[in-house]
């Protein structure tokens, strides 16, 4: 009789032969994750659930395999299988509160709600003048721009910080002021927005302006940043509030992320060679020099440097924050001609406007080497780099003569 009870029979054969076959499917599918999910949930999170599914699910098969021989050959009780399963489910009933407690403690909205601006999506800097940020007796210069200009390098200085000390060095009878006013995925759109309601009251002699890639990647308008289609005051981008206005609960947040992890399918790269954010673009330039222009503020345009190239090596192309984790969907993603063809649009327009608005024009752009050597990302600088723009920045000054005019012109009224 015990003998009996130690076979299988062809029914237990074939549902032990569908089931092995069916966990050999599931488990091949964590060998094809989406590569967008290791940027989306860091790299350790990521590594966790990977290679937590790769040993896991063997050794449930394994262990669950095992279980149903003991019952079988009589060495396990079923009733204490029974138990086993519900103890298993009343801790998982236990868990999930906590869980769920930490996965919304852990994701830092809190910390995001303290950044929100309700026009600017993050709040810019708080200018105060009772700190004398903007003393009259000095000339004023404020850099406007996104990350790159906002962004300092691993000592904590960025190029406005240099520029400010290469400028005091060669004029040392007037004291001057350089203010980084830039702001991380700041536009044109927010630039305007910010200087007419906080910074064009204190009257600055100079703005320098530079940015594109924030601008461009508006015009991705299938990316997880984006809800379609392409609006040209920009209303149809999350930007980094994303994660406030997309919020997912628990169990949506577990499901993406299987999702993510098993069997992937690839996105369709997008050629896009048509940029209709350039419109807004050059109108949001062209106000805010009008706005600039009506105070005698002098304006100096910048053309954005960046590593996009016609011949890109794997690691370069491998480095690309906006080509990888940015312009991209849950099915399209634009390719490295589309983001290089768009960088070359939006900088050519703001080489353009400097032509026809008669604004002096430091082209970063053509100056900056294009390697890895001077960008760790798309646009953002390594080290050495910041040195390199202060330089041309501070050039770019001189060969305008703009510093020598504002020295000439005396004092400046801010009331």
């Amino acid at each position: 009789m015990n003998h009996h009870k130690r076979r299988y029979s062809w029914v237990e054969q074939l549902i032990i032969s569908v089931g092995l076959i069916a966990a050999g499917f599931f488990y091949a599918g964590f060998f094809f994750p989406d590569p967008y999910a290791s940027r989306a949930m860091g790299r350790v999170s990521f590594a966790v659930i990977f290679w937590g599914a790769r040993v896991g699910i063997p050794i449930a098969v394994v262990g669950f395999m095992l279980l149903y021989h003991g019952v079988k050959t009589e060495k396990i009780s079923p009733a204490n299988i029974l138990l086993m399963a519900i103890s298993t489910v009343l801790c998982m009933g236990i868990a999930y509160p906590v869980a769920s407690f930490f996965y919304y403690r852990s994701s830092g909205i809190g910390e995001k709600i303290s950044e929100y601006h309700p026009y600017l999506q993050l709040a810019p800097r708080d200018v105060n003048i009772r700190n004398n940020d903007f003393p009259e007796e000095a000339i004023i210069i404020m850099c406007l721009g996104g990350s790159t200009t906002e962004f300092k390098d691993s000592m904590g200085k960025g190029w406005p910080d240099r520029l400010e000390e290469k400028l005091n060095e060669r004029y040392p009878t007037r004291k001057i002021r350089v203010s980084n006013m830039g702001r991380q995925w700041y536009t044109t759109l927010h630039m305007l927005i910010n200087y007419e309601t906080n910074l064009r009251q204190y009257r600055p002699d100079i703005i320098i302006v530079m940015e594109a890639i924030n601008d461009l990647l508006h015009n991705a308008d299938f990316s997880y940043l984006s809800f379609k289609p392409f609006r040209g005051d920009y209303g149809h981008f999350y930007g980094p509030m994303k994660g406030i206005m997309t919020r997912k609960t628990f169990e949506e947040s577990l499901y993406s992320k299987f999702r993510s992890f098993w069997y992937h399918h690839p996105r369709e790269q997008i050629n896009q060679q048509q940029f209709q954010g350039i419109v807004a673009y050059e109108r949001n330039l062209n106000t805010l020099i009008d706005l600039a222009r009506l105070d005698k503020t002098d304006v100096v345009l910048m053309t954005q440097p960046n590593l996009f190239k016609k011949q890109m090596t794997f690691l370069e192309i491998a480095a690309l924050d906006m080509v990888n984790f940015e312009a991209i969907g849950p099915r399209y993603q634009w390719s490295v001609d589309s983001a290089r063809l768009g960088m070359e649009a939006y900088n050519r327009t703001m080489r353009n406007i400097s032509g026809k608005r008669q604004a002096h024009l430091i082209d970063l752009e053509s100056r900056i080497p294009k390697t890895r050597e001077y960008f760790f990302d798309d646009v953002h600088y390594r080290d050495i780099a910041f040195d390199l723009v202060a330089a041309m920045v501070f050039e770019g000054l001189e060969h305008s003569g703009i510093i020598d005019k504002k020295i000439k012109a005396g004092k400046v009224n801010r009331n």
